[in-house]
Parts: structure tokens; C-alpha cells; sequence
């Protein structure tokens, strides 16, 4: 297995950036809102961080990262905030743009 190598320094705040920017609909594009939203009643995603030690290339301009989805649940009679780890891959393309190729959560804490 290959060591893990952390994501050059110049690369490591767009790619946060662009995580943290994520929507709902970002995340129903990569198929993952939809379980996320059966949670309860009514599902509203607070934000997306990614961990900035947790950011590696895994190859030519391409990245995975560890990360958090915040949420709030709310059912009618309560509400409360929850949070999962998730896994986002994505590319790096010239000028540091960045497109993200896949996330994964596992909600398998709050469904189990």
C-alpha cells in the first residue's frame, strides 16, 4: 500500500473552499442528499468542513479528503443537530480549480 502524501500546501485552501461551499444540491448531484434528507422531517445541512490534516493526493491532480456533514434534523416535536464523516474525491485542474468526483457519508451512527 502506498504511503498517504498530504495535498501540496497551494492546493490545501481551494480544495477546503471548495468543500465548504457544498449545497444540497451538489450533494443530490452525487446522490447523497437524498438519504441524508430521509433522516427526519425535515433535513437542513448546516455545512461541510474538511479536515485540513485529512487532504491527500492519491495522484496526478487528484485528491481525497476526510471531512464532517453538519446537519439539522427536525421532526414535529424536535430538533437537533447531528454530524457524519464523509469522504470526498475530487481533481485539481490549472489555476487550482476544483471539481469534486464523488462524496461519500456514513450515516450508519444515526440508521444502525
Amino acid at each position: 500500500m502506498k504511503p498517504l502524501t498530504p495535498i501540496d500546501p497551494s492546493r490545501l485552501k481551494p480544495v477546503l473552499e471548495t468543500i465548504a461551499k457544498l449545497t444540497p444540491k451538489d450533494l443530490d448531484k452525487h446522490k447523497v442528499w437524498k438519504s441524508l434528507a430521509s433522516l427526519s422531517a425535515n433535513t437542513t445541512l448546516s455545512g461541510i468542513e474538511a479536515h485540513p490534516s485529512g487532504v491527500y493526493e492519491t495522484g496526478p491532480n487528484q485528491f481525497e479528503a476526510v471531512a464532517t456533514v453538519y446537519l439539522t434534523l427536525r421532526n414535529s416535536n424536535a430538533s437537533f443537530a447531528n454530524s457524519f464523516p464523509a469522504h470526498v474525491v475530487g481533481t485539481v485542474g490549472a489555476g487550482n480549480s476544483v471539481k469534486i468526483d464523488g462524496i461519500r457519508i456514513d450515516t450508519s451512527s444515526l440508521t444502525s
